[in-house]
């Protein structure tokens, strides 16, 4: 375990890593170049625990930006959907961000306690709720526009408005003949 007064050299180390540009040795040597120097010097990493750490970073930040990629895509396909679909894709968004959030913690060397899991399983289960009820309220109000459209025909045909076949036309198009 590193003391405190030398997160600012991990965080660089991770930041490293993130980028991908530099390979595990040359990160390594250089966080262990800047630990030896602080006041008072913090214990060198050795090779294979780092390299453990980097195996688990790298799983964890490629998660991460399939989490990320993921919720771009899901962005990009609510600009063309139907406005039932896009309660949907909200909540497959945020349950995405849950995710990418939860990664972060751990990332950043945190842990998720019981209280965080819970809290994310009431947002999911609050988040399906309202989804459920979205649907609900948008099939009774279809069925009550249906109702409403099937007794305007109704109607038209008894006052002699449109003919009778008119009418089972309408009714099949509208899915109720």
């Amino acid at each position: 375990m590193l003391p405190e007064h030398a997160e600012a050299a991990v965080a660089r180390a991770l930041a490293q890593l993130a980028e991908r540009q530099l390979t595990q040795v040359e990160i390594l040597s250089a966080l262990n170049a800047e630990l030896a120097a602080l006041d008072p010097p913090a214990p060198a990493i050795s090779a294979s625990a780092f390299n453990r750490f980097s195996l688990r970073f790298s799983a964890q930040a490629r998660r991460l930006r399939e989490a990320r990629e993921a919720a771009a895509a899901i962005a990009e396909r609510m600009e063309d959907m139907p406005e039932g679909d896009v309660g949907l894709m909200v909540g497959e968004t945020i349950k995405a961000l849950l995710n990418d959030l939860m990664l972060d913690r751990v990332v950043d060397g945190g842990s998720l306690s019981m209280a965080d899991l819970r809290a994310a399983a009431e947002t999911v289960q609050r988040l399906e709720s309202a989804r459920k009820t979205s649907h609900d309220v948008q099939a009774r109000a279809r069925d009550h526009v249906m109702r409403r459209a099937a007794q305007a025909v109704e109607t038209a045909v008894a006052e002699g408005r449109i003919e009778p076949e008119a009418a089972r036309r309408a009714r099949e198009i509208m899915g109720f003949a």
